[in-house]
């Protein structure tokens, strides 16, 4: 089950996994994280935020 991290995670050997990152999980560890309330469930159709998201589509 893929979530967006609320608070940076700690997963796997010593991963770290920032707030707004898409990470995969199993299923009962990303439930877990839910309910703790530092994840949140993504959606399917929700897709990753693009790298340059901050810049322009213009040039000039």
């Amino acid at each position: 089950m893929k979530v967006k991290a609320l608070i940076t995670l700690t997963v796997g050997k010593q991963k770290d996994v920032p707030p707004g990152k898409i990470y995969d999980l199993g299923d009962d560890e990303a439930k877990r994280l839910i309910a703790l309330g530092f994840a949140e469930p993504v959606k399917r159709s929700q897709a990753p935020e693009p790298a340059n998201s901050n810049q322009s589509d213009e040039k000039g």
